[in-house]
C-alpha cells in the first residue's frame, strides 16, 4: 500500500516537471530564456532653477552674483518695509579692496506693498579701478542681530576694466593749431583744458590713478549760439583733457552733461568770441570720490 502510495508521488513530481517545461518552451520559443536581473531603479535628480539674487527681506532683480556691470548702472528690486526706515536705504559699490567707487539712496518706486514687499530702484556712474566688486545693500537702523543682518553683499565684475599695463599708453601730441582759414580775422578760437578727479578714492600713485583717454571722451563739451543761430556744436577733449575749436564771432553758450555724482566747474557758462582772437577756459571735473583730503563729510568707507 506504503509503496504503491510512494509510486503515485513520484508520478505526480515528473507531471509537474514537464508541465513546467512546456511551459517555459511556450514561453521563451526553441532559442530559450535569458533571465536579467531586476535593475534597482534610482530617481533622476532634477535642476533647481536659479532665482534672482537677495535674502528672505531683499530681492535684486536681473543681476546675479558674479553678473558685470557698467556704468552707469540702474539695479531695480524689492525690500519689506523695514528696510525703508526714513524713507530710503543706502547702496554702495565697493572695488575688490573695499574702497568706495559709488554710492546712492535707493528709493521705493511704489509706497504700496506687494507680498509683504515694496519695489525700489536706483542707479549710480563710476569708475572701476579693479575687475570685480561688490554691491552693498545697507539696511538703515538695522537690529545688528545675527539672525536678521542689516547689509546684503552682491558679488559684481566690471567687463570695461582694463589693467594699465595690459594696454600701450596713448601718444600724447598737444592739439594742433587750427589751420587758418583764407579769411583769418573772420573766426576766433575757444582754447581750454578740461581735468577730472579724484581718480582713485585713496591716496595713491601710479599710472591706476591718471586720467585716461575714455574719461575726457565720455564728458564731450556743447556750444551753441546763445540767439540759436546755427546748430551745437560737440567737442571732444583730448587724451589730456585739452581742447580747441574755431568759430565765428559771437556770443556762445558752453555746457556739458551733469554728472549723476560729483560735480562740474566751469560750465555752464557764457564766452564771447572775436575775431582773430583766442578765447580761453578752464573745466574741472569733481568725480565725486572722496580722498583724504576731501573727507570732512565722508562716511568710513570714503564717502
Amino acid at each position: 500500500m506504503m509503496f504503491a502510495a510512494s509510486r503515485m508521488f513520484g508520478l505526480f513530481l515528473v507531471v509537474i516537471a514537464i508541465g513546467v517545461v512546456v511551459a517555459l518552451w511556450a514561453q521563451c520559443g526553441s532559442n530559450g530564456c535569458s533571465f536579467i536581473p531586476q535593475q534597482k531603479i534610482v530617481a533622476t535628480p532634477t535642476s533647481t532653477p536659479v532665482a534672482e539674487f537677495g535674502t528672505n527681506e531683499i530681492h535684486v532683480a536681473g543681476i546675479m552674483q558674479g553678473d558685470s556691470i557698467q556704468s552707469p548702472v540702474i539695479i531695480t528690486g524689492e525690500a519689506i518695509p523695514d528696510w525703508y526706515i526714513g524713507g530710503s536705504f543706502t547702496v554702495r559699490l565697493l572695488d575688490s579692496a573695499g574702497h568706495g567707487l559709488a554710492y546712492a539712496q535707493a528709493k521705493p518706486s511704489d509706497p504700496t506693498p506687494v507680498n509683504g514687499f515694496i519695489p525700489f530702484t536706483v542707479s549710480f556712474a563710476f569708475f572701476p579701478n579693479t575687475p570685480t566688486g561688490t554691491v552693498l545693500f545697507e539696511k538703515n537702523l538695522g537690529s545688528g542681530l545675527p539672525d536678521f543682518p542689516t547689509t546684503v553683499a552682491l558679488p559684481v565684475s566690471f567687463p570695461n576694466y582694463t589693467q594699465a599695463t595690459a594696454t600701450p599708453e596713448p601718444v600724447i601730441s598737444p592739439t594742433p593749431t587750427p589751420t587758418p582759414s583764407a579769411t583769418p580775422v573772420s573766426t576766433g578760437t575757444l582754447k581750454g583744458t578740461m581735468t577730472i578727479g579724484p581718480i582713485c578714492p585713496v591716496q595713491q600713485s601710479g599710472k591706476t590713478c591718471a586720467s585716461s583717454v575714455k574719461m575726457f571722451a565720455d564728458r564731450p563739451i556743447t556750444v551753441s549760439k546763445t540767439d540759436q543761430a546755427m546748430a551745437p556744436i560737440t567737442i571732444i577733449p583730448g587724451p589730456t583733457g585739452e581742447f580747441s575749436q574755431e568759430l565765428a564771432p559771437g556770443q556762445y553758450y558752453v555746457s556739458m552733461v551733469p554728472q549723476i555724482m560729483g560735480s562740474i566747474t566751469g560750465v555752464p557758462t557764457t564766452i564771447k568770441i572775436t575775431a582773430g582772437k583766442t578765447t580761453t577756459m578752464n573745466i574741472s571735473v569733481d568725480t565725486g570720490i572722496r580722498t583724504p583730503e576731501n573727507t570732512d563729510t565722508a562716511s568710513s568707507d570714503g564717502f
